[in-house]
């Protein structure tokens, strides 16, 4: 799987939303309410539908972003 980093890579239709759903943690939106983001974004924009496990793996993706000690901080 390909490591996107939010700080450098530049966004695109993909990377765009976590960038979103990241947006919401920082700001304290609830980690199931941003994984139920990320299952929208799965279902209504990419057409993946909402199948068996999908907030399974969107939570996955909650605690990757949340374990991210660097997400906001730039390049030096």
């Amino acid at each position: 799987a390909r490591q996107i980093h939010l700080k450098s890579d530049p966004p695109d239709a993909g990377t765009e939303h976590l960038v979103q759903a990241a947006g919401q943690l920082r700001r304290g939106i609830a980690d199931v309410d941003v994984a139920k983001y990320l299952v929208q974004v799965e279902t209504d924009h990419m057409g993946l539908g909402s199948g068996y496990g999908a907030l399974e793996r969107a939570l996955l993706v909650v605690a990757a972003i949340l374990a991210d000690k660097e997400i906001w901080t730039y390049p030096k």
